[in-house]
């Protein structure tokens, strides 16, 4: 199916569809949330279950204002990825998605066939109010990745993503590029990792998020000096705090670190410095330095 034009197609029932090829500036809006129910079957393409115009027909660009409202789109374990999008000021609001074998949500400048490039930035996708995951309600398998954003050439910046449950799989949401990532007011559980994010730290936010197990914020190689996680986060795993090429300090602010938390910088050098400023710990001890170098040794630091 190709839904194409401006248009907002309701759907008050259940349908079985192959795929579905989302067109620029379309929006698929369900009557009420929980009723219009998309579901995968076995015909069509394995890759994908909603593809948007441009990953599915491999253009070099990306699709502007595509928006999936009040939707279940279940993928039933017949796709690899339940959501292919590959678009820009896009909105998906109030849906339920899941049934992806590998990923529920992949947000990607690659096309279907590999290929990638895009005239410039792929930019402002807002992702709200949505339960992303928990396959297994549905007696379904659940995925690697709740949500994932590929973009090996850092264009899929500044991603919205508020206000969500993602449940369900071993890393709920990884992202490859986190420059002007918002990932606010999200409860994360059912996962060994809820959040790996990497890359592009400037205008990277994390705030008020409810962690059930283990963050990892590693890797960042923008030209900035620091990457701060909080204010108002609460952390039932460890937070990971590593480096990269660029950065020379993580900061940990007024965020609560509970009796199974601790916060965890990696530190290959003594130049690198973590700061916890205004946190709260139940764990002691708190801290636990690592090392990702061989052997693990911790090295010096300032906290």
């Amino acid at each position: 199916i190709s839904v194409t034009g401006v248009q907002t197609c309701a759907l008050p029932i259940s349908y079985s569809v192959s795929n579905l090829t989302l067109n620029a500036l379309v929006t698929l809006r369900g009557d009420t949330r929980n009723t219009a129910i998309l579901k995968a079957n076995t015909s069509g393409s394995s890759d994908y279950f909603i593809g948007t115009y441009s990953y599915v027909n491999n253009v070099n660009g990306a699709d502007a204002n595509c928006r999936l409202v009040d939707l279940v789109i279940n993928a039933n374990n017949k796709k690899t990825k339940t959501i292919a999008w590959k678009g820009y000021y896009g909105n998906v609001e109030g849906c339920r998605i899941l049934g992806g074998n590998t990923y529920d949500v992949y947000v990607t400048t690659v096309s279907i066939n590999g290929s990638t490039g895009i005239p410039g930035s792929m930019v402002n996708n807002r992702w709200a109010l949505n339960w992303i995951g928990d396959a297994a309600d549905y007696g379904l398998s659940n995925p690697t990745y709740n949500f994932y954003v590929n973009s090996p050439e850092r264009h899929a910046t500044d991603q919205i993503f508020v206000n969500n449950y993602v449940s369900g799989a071993t890393t709920n949401m990884q992202v490859d590029t986190a420059a002007g990532l918002i990932v606010e007011g999200n409860h994360f559980y059912g996962a060994t990792t809820n959040l790996y994010a990497q890359n592009g730290v400037i205008g990277f936010t994390c705030v008020g998020n409810y962690f059930e197990n283990d963050v990892q914020l590693t890797s960042w190689t923008s030209g900035y000096p620091a990457v701060t996680f909080g204010p108002g986060n609460y952390v039932l795993g460890n937070v990971w705090m590593g480096f990269g090429s660029y950065l020379t300090s993580s900061i940990s602010i007024g965020n609560h670190y509970a009796s199974s938390a601790q916060l965890r910088p990696n530190f290959n050098g003594a130049g690198k410095i973590t700061y916890s400023i205004g946190d709260t710990f139940d764990a002691t001890p708190p801290v636990a330095f690592y090392s990702s170098g061989s052997p693990a040794t911790s090295s010096a630091a300032t906290i």
